[in-house]
């Protein structure tokens, strides 16, 4: 998020808190109210952005991890008994495939480690009714399969979380646009009617809509035109947005 847009989202926030506090002056108005409860709604839908962008994604790659080891276990197990089945058998073919150590499996990437449980599941329901005599539990088979489509399913969701971060930060200068234009050309214009009426709210709501620099690098800055004029903000300048 730009500093900018960070800047401008805490002065939406003051202005709400302004606005709550003096509600019994204004909920009367019904146009008031009416723009007030779009204004609330927009700033609710850029919280739940915000707090989107900075969701962490490690909380999926922990339960990733616990699955991995998980899945390797198991699958160690069911290939231990293919293998032995192959021996039995005297199936050179088969044992070929299954011919696994923790170790080695325990250096490939997530992706070949369920490409491996994939395929050591297909030889294991080819085999099923002779690898039952060798099978310690009749539900390793069944608890593989389990395991190896739930890790197939987490291998996609930091993807997801990336993507949906990536849209939601494309989402969010929009939304910062149309609550400014909300303020600009409708809130203000009817807080101008509380200018003589209620001046101690008419000046609590002006100084909300303060947007002061929070001197806080949390990414490139912009620059904005006002009143005609462009050029940046000096730092630490306040200004009215």
């Amino acid at each position: 998020m730009i500093r900018s847009d960070k800047n401008r989202i805490q002065m939406f926030r003051t202005v709400k808190a302004t606005l709550e506090k003096n509600k019994t002056l204004w909920e009367k108005v019904p146009a008031f109210d009416e723009s007030f409860g779009t204004f609330a709604e927009l700033l609710g839908i850029i919280d739940t952005t915000t707090g989107k962008q900075l969701a962490p994604t490690t909380g999926t790659t922990e339960s990733r991890d616990t699955l991995r080891t998980q899945l390797e276990d198991e699958l160690m197990d069911v290939a231990d008994a293919l293998g032995a089945l192959a021996h039995k058998t005297k199936d050179p073919v088969l044992g070929s495939k299954v011919e696994l150590t923790l170790s080695s499996v325990g250096r490939l990437d997530s992706l070949r480690v369920l490409d491996l449980a994939q395929r050591v599941l297909k030889l294991a329901e080819e085999n099923a009714t002779e690898l039952a005599r060798f099978l310690h539990d009749p539900k390793d088979v069944e608890q593989l399969k389990a395991l190896t489509e739930r890790f197939e399913v987490v291998q996609t969701k930091p993807r997801e979380a990336i993507a949906e971060r990536a849209l939601q930060t494309r989402a969010l200068p929009e939304l910062v646009r149309a609550v400014t234009l909300l303020l600009r050309n409708d809130l203000d214009r009817q807080m101008n009617l509380f200018r003589r009426r209620q001046p101690e709210f008419f000046g609590a709501y002006r100084s909300a809509r303060i947007i002061v620099d929070s001197g806080l690098n949390t990414g490139p800055r912009e620059t904005e035109k006002k009143d005609g004029a462009t050029g940046e903000e000096e730092e630490g300048k306040e200004k009215k947005g």
